[in-house]
């Protein structure tokens, strides 16, 4: 056709067809590369990591408590770290030594481990406390004149078990649990006899008011293997506490009885807090030795800073009492006793408390010369708790 210009090789369709065949063969080799590995993947065994278990916190109980993993267990760790000086001036000389004066270095650390958990019969909890608790490490008048503490043997001081209201296990005596102590916040805080042991009680509670009813083996009381029964409430009611406890004292068949009330007083004096305590055993057991009187009271002088002070009265400590009559080789002589203690305690910043404090004694005993015991301490105390 004019105007046209064609060439013609004469093996047109030989060559689209090998073209096709081998556009073909391209995709197919295509195709097996990309299942081969496909199949293999398919076939592979792959280890999947097994599930990481977190801690879980347990708020049932306060802060700081958390689930032991796998159980339904809650765990909590807390305690404190204390360091403390003392320096103590007599006012006549010491007996035995002619020396007027005594320093003293010592320190403590304690751990808490405590595990709660829920039953059908209501909440079972435990407690651990580990206590290093150094000597005193003192000397008299020259305070570099003799080796401080040196390392404190740790011990268990506290481990019981509680369900359903009953309690069993080695702690402080009922006689301060329930009764409480001595004064507020104090180093020093009063007169009284300290005592713990191994126990069994029960406790009734309802409305504010708890009854409890229990036996113990205290260390400062009784014959060995011999314990004593006890009996005791506590009573809350608004800004009030009261509470009360007797104890039969198995050894001296005879009983000493302890009671106390505390009120707070922060709707008139900011933290303000009033307490008072009385106990007797007319001098024929082991708690007491004597009557024993004291109050105390706190207020808080800014948000981190509580101002404290206590004042007790001791008649017949160990002194008139029987049981330092023969045969136990020690006089029955009159005596007493006067405390008074002030101090302040200064939270620095949370978990830091800084305490300095004084008391002074005096004494009124027909064995030693008229103020040969007399003395005023001052206390510095800085302690870390968490």
């Amino acid at each position: 056709m004019p105007g046209e210009f064609t060439i013609h090789t004469g093996r047109g369709p030989a060559i689209q067809g090998y073209y096709m065949k081998l556009k073909s063969l391209l995709l197919a080799s295509a195709a097996v590369l990309i299942a081969v590995p496909a199949a293999r993947a398919a076939d592979a065994i792959i280890a999947e990591p097994e599930p990481v278990e977190y801690v879980r916190v347990c708020d049932a109980y306060g802060a700081g408590w958390f689930y032991i993993p796998g159980t339904e267990t809650c765990l909590k760790f807390d305690g404190d770290v204390r360091v403390q000086y003392g320096f103590t001036h007599y006012h006549d000389k010491i007996p035995g030594d002619d020396l007027t004066s005594h320093h003293e270095w010592n320190y403590r650390a304690r751990l808490n481990v405590r595990a709660n958990n829920e039953t059908e019969y209501g909440t079972l909890s435990s407690r651990i406390r580990f206590v290093a608790n150094s000597t005193e490490g003192g000397h008299n008048d020259v305070l570099s004149a003799a080796e401080g503490p040196s390392s404190a043997p740790t011990v268990v001081d506290t481990a019981y078990i509680k369900l359903a209201g009953f309690n069993i296990g080695f702690d402080d005596s009922y006689w301060h649990r329930g009764a409480d102590y001595g004064y507020y916040e104090a180093r020093f805080d009063g007169l009284y006899i300290f005592h713990n042991g191994i126990y069994a009680d029960y406790t009734y509670e309802t409305n504010g008011l708890s009854l409890t009813v229990g036996v113990e083996d205290g260390n400062n009381s009784g014959e060995a293997g011999a314990p004593d029964l006890y009996a005791g409430f506590t009573y809350s009611a608004g800004k009030m506490y009261l509470a009360g406890v007797v104890y039969n004292d198995s050894s001296a068949s005879a009983q000493a009885w302890k009671v106390r009330a505390d009120f707070d007083l922060s709707d008139l004096i900011p933290g303000g807090r009033l307490g008072g305590f009385y106990m007797s055993d007319n001098g024929e057991t082991d708690y007491v030795k004597g009557h024993l009187w004291g109050v105390t009271a706190a207020m808080n002088v800014t948000d981190k800073m509580i101002l404290f002070a206590g004042y007790s009265d001791y008649a017949d400590q160990y002194f008139g009492s029987p049981l330092n009559a023969a045969p136990n080789n020690v006089a029955a002589v009159s005596g007493s006793a006067k405390n008074w203690t002030v101090g302040v305690a200064w939270d620095v910043v949370p978990g830091l408390r800084i305490q300095p404090e004084y008391t002074v004694t005096t004494y009124n005993m027909e064995s030693v010369a008229d103020g040969q015991m007399n003395n005023g301490t001052f206390s510095l105390r800085v302690e870390r708790s968490f």
